[in-house]
């Protein structure tokens, strides 16, 4: 899926060739990337061999990145490889038929590498009132994030953007846990989000 803001992204073909130990190894220390050491890592790099699909997205002012879909749990992955930070694309579940609303902010340009623009949360809050918070992700994507898988669900039920700001949307629930009297919450993210 490419994001709307990347200046550019295309996806690296997966060579048909079997690995071998040594092939394994000698891509795990490259870290001059071209197009042919690229394909080489993707093929052969077991953090990216294990996906049907990879891409590199690059933004305004940003370096190459890997972009890899939500599979498995994204807390084991790296970081980077060979020196390209990897990315994972959330599952973005687009509206359904005749549920699609347009982009509400067509003149804003939300850049995922700037701070928000001044007012963004309170219109995204006036939007969707039980937003917790938003989250720009360096992929393109806006992370509107919810207390509860519910609300979650409610709002991929009903008519909505598929942009806010040019962004994909993407929306997130967490779990809130009450741990004391004086009203501190701790959130931990659901097991379920955006599914």
């Amino acid at each position: 899926m490419n994001s709307i803001f990347a200046t550019y992204s295309y996806t690296v073909k997966k060579l048909d060739a079997p690995s071998t130990p040594g092939l394994i190894a000698y891509v795990k220390l490259i870290t001059t990337l071209t197009p042919v050491t690229e394909q080489l890592i993707r093929t052969y790099h077991p953090d990216l061999s294990k996906y049907n699909l990879v891409s590199v997205y690059e933004y305004p002012g940003a370096d190459k990145m890997w972009v890899v879909p939500s599979i498995g749990d994204p807390t084991s992955m790296p970081s980077e490889v060979a020196g390209r930070d990897l990315r994972v694309m959330p599952v973005i579940f687009r509206p359904r038929e005749g549920l699609a609303l347009p982009d509400p902010f067509p003149n804003m340009v939300v850049n995922p590498y700037r701070h928000a623009p001044l007012g963004l949360r309170t219109r995204v809050k006036e939007m969707y009132p039980n937003t917790m918070g938003v989250g720009l992700l360096p992929i393109g994507v806006m992370s509107i994030i919810f207390c509860t898988e519910a609300e979650v669900n409610a709002v991929l039920a009903g008519p909505r953007p598929e942009t806010i700001g040019r962004l994909l949307c993407h929306f997130d629930g967490l779990e809130i846990e009450r741990v004391c009297s004086d009203g501190l919450e701790t959130a931990s993210p659901s097991p379920h989000t955006s599914e």
